[in-house]
């Protein structure tokens, strides 16, 4: 018993460890990339794919600082130099923070090779998320081989916005909705055979 412990002991030891080290290391590389200004740049390139009428709102910058060997980022206007959280409202903020994750989600070494989001349109009206759809259909278009996007939506107009925008299939959730939605084991799920036709066809021409 004392020995199957402490190889228990031992082995959550060694995984912690590795953990830590890939959090560090993923710190070190943030540090490096907001320190060499290179993701401000790919970041405005990203903001005007997903912000309608882009050229109304003020650039953004994002002022690196560490402290205590802890990353933290300041977002400001390049204007005004205002906090952005300040200028901003949640949609936009939203916005910026899924450009976040689609630049550097694949910069970091993931076995899955999967960047997963959970209803990436929240609070965004109809003619944005749509812009946002466009957009992420060219940024996942850009993605390293192997790699791919996971989206989760809590909205059926959510899911029409991005299959008619972005090549890929659907899937539903058939537990999480109404009575008699789901297959006939009760809790399967279902491919949408009606998948991002239209998307589909425009990214084969």
């Amino acid at each position: 018993w004392l020995f199957r412990s402490l190889h228990a002991y031992s082995t959550a030891l060694a995984a912690a460890r590795k953990v830590a080290a890939a959090y560090q290391k993923v710190e070190e590389t943030l540090m490096k990339r907001l320190t060499e200004r290179k993701l401000n740049e790919a970041l405005d390139e990203v903001i005007a794919l997903f912000t309608p009428a882009r050229w109304a709102y003020e650039g953004l910058l994002m002022n690196p600082n560490l402290r205590e060997g802890k990353v933290s980022v300041e977002l400001v206007t390049t204007k005004t130099r205002s906090q952005a959280e300040m200028r901003l409202n949640t949609a936009e903020l939203n916005l910026i923070v899924l450009a976040l994750y689609l630049l550097c989600g694949p910069t970091v070494d993931n076995p899955l090779g999967t960047v997963i989001l959970d209803d990436p349109l929240q609070n965004m009206d109809e003619l944005t998320s749509a812009t946002v759809a466009r957009g992420v259909s060219k940024v996942a278009a850009l993605l390293p081989e192997g790699w791919q996007l996971l989206l989760m939506f809590h909205g059926e107009e959510a899911v029409e916005i991005f299959r008619r925008e972005v090549p890929g299939s659907v899937y539903h959730l058939p537990w999480l909705g109404p009575i008699g939605a789901a297959n006939g084991e009760g809790n399967g799920v279902c491919a949408d055979t009606g998948r991002t036709r239209n998307a589909q066809d425009r990214s084969e021409e």
